[in-house]
């Protein structure tokens, strides 16, 4: 599914802040004369449903690729880049995807507000061939940068390096995380979302990019950060010929969370005639989380010197809002009116 939010457009951006300068208010005096004022906070508010809590942060989740229209007076865009994480094999986990945030900040000139970014979502690698499946790659496309998915398994009694490359030792078999590497046949460490740095998931405490876990006999193993990872491994029974009785073991093969960016683990089926068969589970795609909160406007226009004001009603406008030509005629003519009332008292 793609997720595209629709806010208003029209306003351009200044680069760094990404600040949106807003509209001139009204003031209109009856009876008076006419004064020109300044706008003071932007009305801007969250798209329904996208608002978290009451922080007047918005948040909009992609688990597919889709698009993300520049919302009109924008403060802060802030990006998680999750990559998708790499297939486990017969004998090693997959590497998790890299973890990480970015700031976004595109040209104006290119992304005017209303304008639509590309986001990409990293699919995890599949197994197949004997081979570990690399993750893919992760990106919002606005100059942002990308994220890389998990890399392939190593040689030699090794696994998959993260996508932000660590790496694991040999004679270990896990898969190395977006935190750290593998130190053993159970999966390498990812990042905990909080811990990045960033102004607008400081309150996140999800985790993403596990490797996912090894192989080693019937040994029971662990993943976190999404990663995979198998339990309650029992072998197939053998008959009263001492041969393996196929389909009569059993394993709890646990898959990468979805959207976590986890690595593959190396899982086991029974229905083979030994006592079981390896293969590696397939990594898990990759995640954009965009969160952005609203510039307040500064006020604009320089207030004229008031003539008698005995009664004053305020029109205020914020944003691309006008005063309503009706109404502001109808003050006009109210204030030409008394002007006239007065030119003839003075000749009588």
């Amino acid at each position: 599914m793609t997720n595209t939010v629709f806010p208003a457009s029209g306003t351009s951006f200044r680069r760094g802040s990404i600040r949106v300068l807003g509209g001139s208010g009204v003031a209109l005096a009856l009876g008076g004369s006419l004064m020109f004022g300044g706008v003071g906070a932007s009305a801007v508010t969250c798209p329904v449903g996208t608002e978290i809590g009451s922080t007047g942060v918005c948040e909009v989740v992609y688990t597919e690729d889709g698009t993300f229209a520049l919302p009109e007076g924008v403060g802060t865009i802030e990006a998680l880049l999750v990559g998708a994480g790499g297939s486990g094999t017969a004998e090693y986990g997959g590497g998790g995807g890299e973890v990480r945030i970015d700031a976004v900040s595109p040209d104006p000139d290119m992304y005017p507000a209303g304008s639509s970014l590309m986001v990409w979502i990293g699919q995890g690698g599949t197994f197949g061939n004997g081979g570990n499946g690399v993750g893919g790659e992760t990106s919002v496309e606005s100059g942002s940068g990308s994220s890389n998915g998990g890399s392939p398994g190593e040689p030699a009694l090794r696994g998959g390096t993260s996508g932000n490359g660590n790496d694991t030792p040999d004679y270990t078999g896990g898969g190395s995380g977006a935190g750290g590497s593998a130190t053993s046949i159970n999966g390498g460490p990812g990042i905990v979302v909080g811990d990045l740095d960033s102004e607008l998931f400081t309150d996140v405490t999800d985790c993403y990019g596990g490797g996912g876990a090894g192989e080693y006999a019937d040994q029971d193993t662990t993943a976190t950060c999404g990663g995979g990872y198998r339990t309650d491994v029992t072998y197939n029974t053998w008959d009263v010929d001492s041969f393996w009785v196929p389909g009569t073991g059993s394993a709890n093969n646990v898959l990468p969370t979805a959207n976590s960016g986890g690595g593959g683990a190396t899982a086991y089926s029974f229905g083979g005639d030994s006592a079981f068969s390896a293969y590696g589970t397939d990594g898990a795609d990759g995640l954009v989380v965009i969160r952005y909160d609203f510039a307040t406007t500064e006020p604009t226009g320089t207030p004229t010197p008031s003539v008698s004001t005995p009664a004053t009603a305020t029109l205020a406008t914020t944003g691309n809002q006008g005063l309503p030509l009706g109404m502001l005629a109808v003050g006009l003519g109210l204030t030409g009116a008394s002007l006239a009332l007065a030119r003839r008292a003075r000749r009588s």
